[in-house]
């Protein structure tokens, strides 16, 4: 759960993403983090969230992109303003994928290019651990952690659809 803040067009697209899954993921990718503490790992998540979501134009959730993502791109292009080949943008989206594309942290001033990339998408390679996967929590948290989490954040699990109240 990020925004992407496109300076050049000044709009704020935030990604809603199932918090088990952000949680997992967090320390997959940082284990350390907040001593891998799983409220503290998703009440600092949901401060990010809460931070973009407030400023966003447009906000789709993860797990609609990865089901049609055709359709979550020509809603994106919408909302900037021009059309695009959804295809064509989705297979440029698919190859970041290998990483190779995407700057690492402790940009050098010689990777020009992948620090403007950064810049325009605040995207690095770190933030690409398992494809993606949906439901991925089940596979690297506990089953003592996952129910925490949905103790501790059931209310906004339920509102944005990843538990039935």
């Amino acid at each position: 759960m990020c925004g992407v803040l496109n300076r050049k067009a000044n709009l704020v697209f935030t990604i809603c993403r199932d918090l088990r899954d952000v949680i997992a993921s967090t320390k997959r990718k940082n284990p350390p983090f907040k001593n891998g503490n799983v409220i503290e790992i998703g009440k600092n998540h949901l401060k990010w969230y809460n931070d973009w979501v407030e400023k966003s134009n447009y906000e789709f959730k993860y797990e609609s992109y990865k089901q049609n993502p055709i359709k979550i791109i020509n809603e994106i292009a919408e909302v900037l303003g021009f059309e695009v080949d959804a295809e064509k943008v989705h297979k440029q989206a698919e190859s970041l994928k290998d990483n190779k594309n995407l700057p690492k942290l402790g940009l050098r001033d010689n990777e020009k290019e992948k620090v403007e990339f950064y810049k325009d998408t605040i995207m690095a390679e770190h933030h690409i651990t398992n494809n993606g996967k949906i439901g991925g929590h089940k596979d690297n948290l506990t089953p003592k952690e996952i129910k925490l989490i949905e103790t501790h954040f059931k209310s906004w699990l339920t509102k944005k659809g990843y538990l039935n109240g």
